[in-house]
């Protein structure tokens, strides 16, 4: 199989007939053997029904539908467990990915010689929130995780490295941070998306929850900060201490309740010290049980793997 095409399915009755279609009438991939895997994240309208029409039509179409509401990312993660091909794109239902742009990912992916290809938005048409939450978390990302700092559902991963995304057992999903486990040898392409008619699902609330799992799950941030917070307080009051210690030792001044203060400052520091370095141990427990992976193989002369 050349080329596998995954894409999560929620509430897309009125938009994924004619994303199938369109995909089927492909100029890029009508020279290409590929397989169109779609899964419906226990939609409550007709997207099942759609999906089960499409897969009678075409025969490379595999349609696949979930007990409950897993998330896109789970979602899409269950489509990459069922891929065979030597490339795989990943895209949304709505139509707002170019179909176009298949070909344009995967000349970029081999020019480059890169392991995976993302399609970035050239501009959004998001609301404000949506873009603050997606800055806000696109910064943390290069800061507290593995993760790229950039990216979307529009994504080109070969063989090699989405295959083993398949033992992924954690519970909570973000597919771009795994990727990043495994390879730092990406290309980001501009692409002018197309304008969807297709309601979001991604409210502010769940968008910040959205953030939450991933700030607890794949980052460090709350290792590092109180790590900062107790390391910062501990050195501002020990040189306070210093400081009104020479105050008391050569000036004879009285101290009262600043020495109190400074203590209750330098002892909570230290607290803070101690929950930052359990914080770390946590953090590095949980990459463990998420099996993050000691290497990745990229290439070889053998013909293993």
């Amino acid at each position: 199989m050349d080329i596998s095409i995954v894409i999560p399915v929620y509430q897309a009755q009125d938009s994924l007939a004619k994303v199938v279609d369109d995909l089927q009438n492909a100029s890029f991939l009508r020279t290409k053997k590929w397989e169109l895997i779609l899964i419906d994240d226990f939609s409550s309208d007709s997207s099942f029904t759609v999906i089960q029409e499409k897969a009678n039509q075409y025969s490379n179409t595999i349609g696949i539908s979930l007990h409950k509401n897993v998330g896109q990312h789970s979602a899409t993660l269950a489509g990459i467990k069922e891929a065979t091909g030597a490339f795989l794109y990943t895209m949304d239902d709505d139509g707002e990915h170019p179909i176009k742009y298949l070909q344009i990912l995967f000349e970029s992916l081999e020019n480059n010689n890169t392991d995976i290809a993302f399609a970035i938005p050239s501009r959004s048409e998001k609301n404000i929130i949506r873009k603050t939450l997606s800055s806000v978390f696109k910064k943390s990302a290069r800061w507290y995780s593995d993760g790229y700092g950039d990216g979307s559902a529009f994504r080109l991963i070969r063989r090699s490295i989405y295959v083993q995304l398949k033992n992924h057992q954690a519970p909570f999903v973000f597919i771009d941070e795994i990727l990043a486990w495994y390879t730092k040898n990406v290309v980001f392409e501009p692409c002018q998306f197309l304008t969807s008619n297709k309601k979001s699902t991604y409210k502010p609330i769940r968008l910040l929850n959205l953030y939450n799992e991933i700030m607890y799950t794949y980052s460090s941030f709350p290792a590092q900060f109180l790590t900062k917070v107790g390391v910062f307080g501990s050195l501002i009051s020990f040189c306070l201490g210093l400081f009104f210690i020479t105050k008391k030792l050569f000036f004879k001044t009285k101290l009262g309740f600043t020495s109190i203060t400074v203590s209750i400052l330098f002892s909570a520091s230290v607290v803070m010290l101690g929950l930052g370095i359990i914080a770390q141990y946590i953090y590095r427990q949980n990459k463990l049980l998420n099996r993050y992976p000691q290497f990745s193989i990229r290439e070889r002369t053998d013909e293993k793997g």
